[in-house]
């Protein structure tokens, strides 16, 4: 990600604060793992509100979210429409989100 010009002398900083919190967040990722793990085993559907970016998508689709809405997606969908769309997908986890 490209830093505005007044941010330029942080790059650095901000670089090191982006690794300690990616290992700061490694246990939460594996507790949401766990938890599509689980959902998946008890068949539920699995959705994710306030995805902001493609970034934001992408990671949740890497893991496994099935539907997503926020700011990044630009329509919203009944429960009825998600039911037809995941049977037309045959149930493809993540093909919602782009996958």
């Amino acid at each position: 990600m490209k830093l505005p010009p007044a941010l330029q002398p942080w790059a650095e900083p901000l670089a090191a604060l982006e690794t300690e919190l990616a290992i700061a967040l490694g246990p939460l990722v594996r507790q949401l793992d766990q938890l599509i793990t689980r959902a998946r085993e008890l068949k539920l559907r699995i959705g994710a509100q306030g995805v902001r970016d493609e970034r934001h998508a992408t990671r949740l689709r890497e893991h496994g979210v099935l539907a997503a809405r926020g700011p990044f997606i630009l329509e919203s969908a009944t429960d009825d429409e998600v039911d037809e769309l995941i049977e037309r997908l045959g149930g493809g986890a993540g093909r919602l989100l782009g996958g």
